[in-house]
């Protein structure tokens, strides 16, 4: 154990960083992850969250924010994020909601996540249900494919509109205070 931790000392610089062309900060979570488990903390520490993620663009493309709502186990808000976009098409805005969804949680050091998404569209190419197919969510999508490799457990669920009000509503804000 204590060779592994050693070897783990050593690999954890930004050189190797850049020799596999891994961001940073993916980078220093994964050795996180490692270290836990060479420590033996057990999956009852895991920190898990609740991601709430939604987006609005008034015209399709239009005048675009999201909005996300991030909760413990136990259903508190531990953060809200709203942000204005630009100008976007729906579908691309979905994206980078649930893109900031995930970058949130990971720099919250959650170990697992459940994305509740009022996107059928996304949930269903991030669970592989549906391909994707248009060109401009391609790079989105593979990026947060990517993204999700920060997380030991994730679920992704599309639910209705309604159960998703929060995040709505801050994603309207975004827009509100830009126009």
């Amino acid at each position: 154990m204590n060779k592994d931790l050693e070897i783990l000392r050593k690999l954890r610089t930004l050189t190797t960083a850049e020799q596999l062309a891994v961001d940073k900060v993916d980078l220093e979570h994964f050795f996180d992850r490692i270290d836990k488990f060479l420590h033996g903390q057990k999956a009852e520490c895991e920190k898990k969250l609740i991601v709430y993620t939604d987006a609005a663009a008034r015209g399709n493309p239009g005048p675009a924010g999201i909005g996300i709502v991030i909760q413990n186990e136990d259903d508190k808000v531990v953060k809200e994020h709203y942000e204005f976009i630009g100008e976007q098409t729906n579908n691309t805005a979905e994206y980078m909601a649930f893109i900031k969804g995930l970058e949130l949680a990971r720099d919250m050091k959650a170990d697992s996540i459940l994305v509740q998404t009022d996107s059928e569209l996304l949930a269903n190419q991030i669970n592989g249900v549906y391909k994707v197919k248009h060109k401009a969510l391609i790079d989105l999508y593979i990026n947060a494919k990517k993204l999700l490799n920060n997380f030991t457990k994730v679920e992704i669920n599309h639910i209705d509109r309604g159960k998703n009000k929060d995040a709505d509503r801050l994603a309207n804000l975004a827009i509100d205070s830009k126009i």
